[in-house]
This record gives C-alpha cells, sequence and structure tokens, in this order.
C-alpha cells in the first residue's frame, strides 16, 4: 500500500483506480483512510438525500469522486466522501473533476477534526461553496460554507448549504444508522 510517495500529476493520473484511494497533496500521493463500517452507513445515507436532491432541483453527485483543485503553487486532486454539484453540465470529465458545489467529510477514527478543518478552509479556498464536516464517533456535524464563519450543529440540527436551497438532512436520521 502506497501510504506517501512523490510523482507529478502524469504518473497520479496514470495510477490504476483502486483501493486504498490515492489523493494528490503538494506533489506526493496520499492514501485515503479506509473508511469504518459507521462512515460507509453515513456516506450511503448523505448519499440518499443528495439523490432526493437531485430528482427534484437537478445536479450530479457521487462518492469519493476525484476533484481537481489545480492550484500552480499546489495542485491538487481529492475525494471528498460525498461530491454534489449543483450544474450537471459543471462537473467535468473523467479523472479530473472541477470542485463540487458540496463536498461532505466523514472523519475515520486516525483523522482529527483539526485536520478535516484544515481541509474545509482549504475547499472553500478552491471553489467549493459548503463544506459539511461529519463524526460519527461524536456524533457531532459541523457546516462550512465561504465567507461565513462554520457553524456547530445541535444533536437534532440539520445539514443544509446556501448553496442548495431545499437541501436538509436531518442530524437524527443519519445517528440513526449508527444505531
Amino acid at each position: 500500500m502506497i501510504v506517501r510517495q512523490r510523482m507529478t500529476v502524469a504518473e497520479y493520473l496514470a495510477l490504476p483506480e483502486e483501493k486504498p484511494y490515492l489523493e494528490y497533496v503538494h506533489g506526493e500521493v496520499v492514501a485515503k483512510p479506509m473508511p469504518s463500517k459507521d462512515h460507509s452507513g453515513l456516506a450511503f445515507e448523505i448519499g440518499g438525500f443528495l439523490r432526493d436532491y437531485r430528482r427534484v432541483h437537478g445536479g450530479f453527485g457521487g462518492v469519493e469522486s476525484r476533484s481537481e483543485f489545480p492550484d500552480h503553487r499546489d495542485h491538487r486532486f481529492l475525494l471528498p466522501d460525498v461530491s454534489f454539484w449543483r450544474d450537471a453540465s459543471a462537473v467535468g470529465e473523467g479523472s479530473r473533476m472541477n470542485p463540487p458545489t458540496l463536498a461532505v467529510e466523514i472523519r475515520s477514527p486516525e483523522q482529527s477534526r483539526a485536520s478535516l478543518r484544515t481541509r474545509a478552509a482549504y475547499l472553500l479556498g478552491h471553489g467549493v461553496e459548503t463544506v459539511w464536516l461529519v463524526d460519527p464517533e461524536a456524533r457531532a456535524a459541523e457546516v462550512h460554507e465561504r465567507d461565513a464563519a462554520p457553524v456547530t450543529l445541535p444533536a437534532d440540527g440539520e445539514l443544509t448549504s446556501a448553496a442548495l436551497p431545499g437541501l436538509a438532512v436531518p442530524l437524527a436520521e443519519l445517528w440513526a444508522v449508527l444505531g
């Protein structure tokens, strides 16, 4: 398993898509943490809400979708746990998808909240409009939106996005899948 390895963008894009999924950060290939049962269940549940939203409002969504962040100082390819694009025509093609409108990051046991907040700040600074951080262990969630202070939600709150009017994911329904 590759944990960290330096390579070019072309070399990264030529790698086979297999688990563990790989991201490209600071010129290095970095393995994403393997999801736990809770992580997978939450991604599936959130994906269901986004599928229902898409049926009414349009758009496109995916799980572990590789998005390109072409910053000349720090070119990255990241795979948010769940992504949604408000406009399906703005997704991009193949392995070079554009930043999503909404990125969802679900904390894995080996990740810290601080690292997820740093990731959210990067995503917001590079084209993503809303980032949801979901912590299954703490049963906590935060909404990060561009040009707004992050909001920590109460246990009975709802994940929403100003960029996706009408979308609401009740946390109580997410926590219910955790048992």
